[in-house]
């Protein structure tokens, strides 16, 4: 006989139970609920960047590094009937970023960050809202701590955010948005950030490839009052199973240094990424 242990029984009970109550809810719905942005450093994809750092934060100075990102989205509860007018969906998001230094034959790695996020995505009219709560983490690189006897930070974060989409035009799309902050560290007290930006999608002609450029700005309160900004321009790579997944695109990026053991101080950089939207 399976026996079910009591601590997987309770919500085992609360999921299927509201699923049988409302009638309305379905387990992990279609990935489109989902949407992403064009823009945005530290957003759940996986990508694979070329660096040219040009101010740089850590002791490497400037030079060439390379960053990799494994990250995903999976709506998990849908909170309306499929085909709804105004579907509301709940799921979750990881990702982790990893940096490594060229400027040394080593390859050392630099610095991780880490993000997990419960989101609640809201689609309405020509747009969504997303509201979420947010865990950010960093660490400094081994390899770059023996070399420059830096043990980092214990840098993280604990948030809740709400961010507004709208589609403006058919190729023009908007966003903006506030996270607070609520368990902050180093510095110990609250913190917000202010996020806005904007993207424009066309298509050339009949054949070629569509081209995307967009904006992303970025406020926090504890990175001094210089923004970050990043500017991507880049074009969507053929479909794989009829759905377009995959970008590449040249990217400049200026301002506070989005890796959290250098939080605060201030690089810019030019990359090529390709991203998926996996």
């Amino acid at each position: 006989m399976l026996r079910i242990p009591a601590t997987l029984a309770i919500p085992l009970v609360l999921l299927f139970g509201a699923t049988d109550l409302l009638g309305q809810e379905r387990l992990f719905p279609g990935r489109g609920l989902f949407p992403t942005l064009l823009a945005g450093p530290r957003d759940p994809t996986t990508s694979a960047t070329l660096l040219g750092v040009f101010r740089n934060p850590n002791e490497h100075g400037e030079g060439v590094e390379v960053e990799f990102s494994i990250g995903s989205v999976l709506p998990v509860f849908l909170l309306s009937t499929p085909g709804a007018e105004n579907p509301v969906v709940v799921g979750i998001e990881a990702v982790a970023f990893a940096r490594f230094g060229l400027q040394v034959l080593q390859r050392e790695l630099i610095a991780t960050d880490w993000a997990f996020a419960v989101p609640i995505i809201w689609h309405h009219g020509a747009g969504w809202t997303r509201f979420r709560y947010y865990h950010a983490s960093s660490h400094i690189g081994d390899e770059y701590s023996r070399r420059f006897e830096d043990p980092g930070v214990d840098f993280s974060r604990d948030a809740t955010e709400v961010l507004t989409f709208r589609q403006v035009h058919e190729a023009v799309g908007a966003w903006v948005g506030v996270r607070y902050g609520y368990n902050v560290h180093p510095e110990s007290h609250e913190r917000w950030v202010l996020r806005g930006g904007g993207q424009i999608e066309a298509t050339v002609g009949s054949g070629t490839l569509p081209y995307f450029l967009a904006t992303d700005l970025e406020w926090e309160q504890s990175a001094g009052s210089e923004p970050r900004i990043e500017v991507r321009l880049g074009t969507w790579l053929p479909s794989i199973g009829g759905r377009r997944a995959l970008t590449v695109s040249l990217n400049l990026l200026s301002g506070p240094s989005p890796l959290g053991q250098f939080h605060g101080h201030s690089t810019t950089q030019l990359g090529l990424t390709l991203r998926g939207n996996l």
